[in-house]
């Protein structure tokens, strides 16, 4: 991560990644503390 190159170990967890990525393409991300969630 330090040269911003994610490195995946699985096939399995390229795919999701793959698919996290293509999903948050386009869209903005919001960031939020876990608290937020659990109110």
């Amino acid at each position: 991560m330090q040269n911003r190159i994610p490195i995946m170990t699985t096939l399995r967890g390229a795919d999701a990644a793959l698919k996290a990525i293509k999903s948050l393409q386009g869209s903005e991300v919001q960031v939020r503390a876990l608290q937020e969630y659990h109110r």
